[in-house]
């Protein structure tokens, strides 16, 4: 409900004469009481004295032209500008309301971000190039196809990318550890909390270390993949492209994957949180073929072929037990 009254926000913010929008904004507001009460809140932060402080203390920073400064839109929608001065503004601003909102931890992602899915939303758009991008659950990327560059930040989350082929542009995707760099191929790059991991489908592809001097790569060839770290380039592997990338038709298959595995993948695309209480299940290996529309059934299906029972807490939460 948080993640809904930004987005609102933040759309009313961009396009505030828009009658069509308004009249949706009321829908919203009106279908529960408290979609309003979540709104109110991020008004009366967004115009607190700490944060206008915040920002007032930057307005000394250097600003490009207006043309140049974008505002705030909701995810999936395109936004191309120079970030500095956002970034450095929501920085400051962000520092001082997070902890009092969870709904702005989105906020700073949202400046950086060019295109942005919520939890469980998937979004297919193609890049400047003519190459494709997908975005999985709870993902954001940022892009720069400016002076003949084709290059991918991987912010949070995963993409998959079917790229035009360019010999003469390479296309880089860089994400926490890794920068990928392909001429014309189609791959997926996840990026973890300690490491990336890169999934080839089709054609050729050369990993590095991002912030690596050592020129150490590793080429990776059709139907297998690879995880870098911050120090280190792992080993070039067989992968199972359909499973591991089958999140792009809605679904998420596994084979002989542990059960704690399962679960924590399925939590990627729930809005609350799944917890394990029996953890002595957590290694038992099962195979499984997960629908990500109906999570709850996959919760259930899951629990039931371990013997484990649910319970569901408000704010979303499933204890597995």
């Amino acid at each position: 409900m948080a993640d809904e009254a930004m987005d609102w926000f933040l759309q009313l913010r961009d396009k505030g004469n828009s009658e069509e929008l308004h009249q949706g904004f009321r829908r919203w507001a009106d279908s529960d009481s408290r979609h309003l009460e979540e709104y109110r809140k991020i008004e009366r932060l967004w115009s607190s004295d700490a944060f206008g402080n915040a920002a007032a203390s930057l307005r000394s920073e250097p600003v490009a032209s207006e043309s140049s400064v974008t505002r705030f839109r909701p995810r999936g929608i395109l936004r191309r500008s120079s970030r500095n001065g956002r970034i450095a503004a929501a920085l400051a601003a962000a520092v001082l309301i997070f902890v009092s909102y969870p709904g702005f931890l989105n906020l700073l992602l949202y400046l950086r971000s060019d295109y942005m899915t919520s939890v469980g939303e998937l979004l297919e758009t193609p890049l400047p190039d003519g190459s494709r991008m997908l975005l999985n659950t709870a993902s954001a990327v940022s892009i720069d196809f400016d002076g003949g560059r084709r290059k991918v930040r991987i912010l949070q989350g995963e993409a998959y990318f079917d790229v035009v082929h360019d010999p003469s542009r390479p296309f880089h995707v860089a994400a926490g550890y890794s920068d990928s760099e392909v001429k014309g191929t189609a791959f997926a790059v996840r990026r973890k909390a300690d490491a990336d991991l890169v999934v080839l489908e089709r054609g050729r592809l050369e990993v590095t270390l991002e912030e690596d001097r050592s020129d150490a790569s590793a080429i990776l060839l059709p139907d297998t993949k690879l995880q870098a770290q911050r120090s280190r380039l792992g080993q070039v592997e067989p992968a199972d492209v359909n499973a591991l990338l089958s999140w792009r038709s809605g679904r998420l298959k596994f084979e002989n994957e542990t059960f704690g595995a399962i679960l924590e993948e399925l939590d990627r695309y729930h809005s609350g949180t799944l917890l394990l209480a029996r953890r002595s299940v957590g290694e038992t290996r099962i195979s499984g073929n997960y629908q990500v529309s109906d999570l709850d059934a996959a919760v259930r299906t899951l629990a039931d072929v371990v013997g484990l029972d649910l319970v569901h807490l408000p704010g979303g939460t499933i204890i597995l037990y």
